[in-house]
């Protein structure tokens, strides 16, 4: 095998899958690229076998053949190149690329990576589908002790789309006017997300599929695929729906957010309630304690209204999360110290953050 290529794409496509690609010590192939001739074009691949990742992308083939490669080492070295087209010579078991030589991995041993027929579901801009990620993966639970909250549940509707998470102490929910072909539902687990997301770029337009428990992303000679979970994820509908609230609050975005970062520096080093602090929401002002047993701290900030004075406790780092995703008035909602609360931003209800309360100490 012999070709030659472009070092910004051999550079980008390298760095590509290295975000995938982790330590597998039993199966040492899977840390491996594989890279095959097809026509005038180069086919990489690699798998962790729950993620797939293919590219093709064009080079100059001087002789056709195939390889498995450990990218590491060979990205740091090309990057210090300062040639603009690289060669690579495969010898027997040697892979040669300019004055280097590097260790290959047995091809024969590398997994079969099926690439499946799929069903487009709808296509958006690589921009706006890391920015929908961003803005509902943080709620997602992020150890995999529970399988089916570590995941973002995409929900696709005739004219719109629905994304959501919760890690069972807090949900949030988010849907975009996006339509789609065909309606359908499943389950991203994070990690997959989580590695997409780093892959995506601001101006490709981004093609979803779905074919048999796989979610599959396609964009500009690019295949990516990830199991999706089968688990049922928890009802969320009748949550998002509810609007019995009886107190709604109102208050402004940057005071209320330069209040929670102060609470949060000293809530975190709480040992009995890491986080925790106690509102006291009145009908102009809310009052925050916290007292860590290391530090005491009691912030003031101005409210609007509606409903009978609360006194509640709240996780203010999962307060803080959402409200820094917002750029506008802090819409809070609730009914009792002991019962939900919902989080938006003024006029966007399409945005829905809830979370629980904490339990109030004596």
């Amino acid at each position: 095998m012999e070709f030659i290529i472009n070092k910004k794409i051999i550079v980008d496509v390298l760095s590509e899958f290295v975000v995938i690609l982790k330590e597998n010590p039993i199966r040492p192939i899977l840390n491996g690229i594989k890279i095959t001739t097809e026509g005038e074009n180069l086919k990489f691949l690699g798998t962790n076998l729950e993620i797939d990742l293919i590219k093709t992308v064009p080079a100059e083939i001087i002789q056709h053949g195939g390889v498995v490669i450990k990218p590491n080492l060979i990205l740091e070295y090309i990057k210090l190149m300062d040639q603009e087209e690289i060669k690579f010579k495969l010898q027997e078991s040697t892979l040669y690329i300019h004055q280097a030589e590097f260790s290959v991995l047995n091809l024969e041993s590398y997994p079969v990576v099926p690439v499946f027929e799929s069903t487009e579901i709808t296509s958006l801009n690589g921009k706006e589908l890391k920015e929908i990620f961003d803005k509902v993966k943080f709620v997602a639970s992020q150890n995999n002790d529970n399988l089916a909250i570590n995941v973002i549940r995409l929900q696709f509707k005739k004219d719109f789309s629905e994304f959501v998470a919760t890690d069972s102490h807090r949900l949030i929910y988010l849907k975009k006017n996006i339509a789609s072909k065909e309606e359908t539902s499943f389950s991203l687990p994070l990690d997959g997300v989580n590695s997409l997301s780093k892959l995506l770029k601001d101006e490709e337009d981004i093609t979803i599929n779905f074919s048999n428990g796989q979610a599959i992303f396609l964009w500009n000679n690019t295949y990516f695929s990830t199991k999706t979970i089968e688990l049922s994820f928890p009802a969320f509908e009748n949550i998002i729906n509810d609007n019995s609230f009886s107190k709604h609050m109102e208050f402004n975005n940057s005071e209320i957010k330069s209040s929670l970062k102060k609470i949060l520096a000293i809530s975190k080093t709480s040992v009995d309630l890491k986080f925790g602090a106690i509102f006291k929401f009145g009908s102009k002002k809310v009052q925050v304690q916290v007292n860590s047993g290391k530090a005491k701290l009691t912030e003031k900030f101005n409210v609007i209204m509606e409903g009978t004075e609360l006194t509640t406790s709240l996780n203010t780092k999962y307060l803080l999360d959402f409200i820094s995703q917002i750029d506008n008035n802090v819409i809070l909602e609730g009914i009792d110290s002991n019962s939900k609360f919902k989080i938006t931003e003024l006029g966007d209800n399409s945005y829905q953050y809830i979370m629980m309360p904490l339990s109030m100490r004596s």
